[in-house]
């Protein structure tokens, strides 16, 4: 069975988690991991930002793929 592929924005305070299907409609930072933590496994992209690298470690240990050098097209144009 193939693996979902979830998507989320780091650098907001408050944002969704979209998928296959939208999975929550609104999510604090401060919610993040533990929201994660409850649902299955998945390949999750995020920007390449800073707080990227610390997001896709403890992704990890919750059986997500974290793909964190996901970048705009400007910055792929600088």
């Amino acid at each position: 069975m193939p693996r979902s592929v979830n998507s989320i924005d780091l650098a907001k305070y408050s944002f969704s988690i979209q998928g296959d299907v939208l999975i929550h409609k609104t999510i604090e930072r401060s919610k993040a991991l533990s929201t994660f933590a409850n649902i299955p496994p998945a390949i999750t992209g995020m920007g390449a930002g800073e707080a990227s690298h610390y997001c896709a470690r403890e992704l990890g240990k919750f059986g997500h793929t974290p793909n964190h050098g996901i970048k705009s097209q400007e910055q792929n144009r600088m």
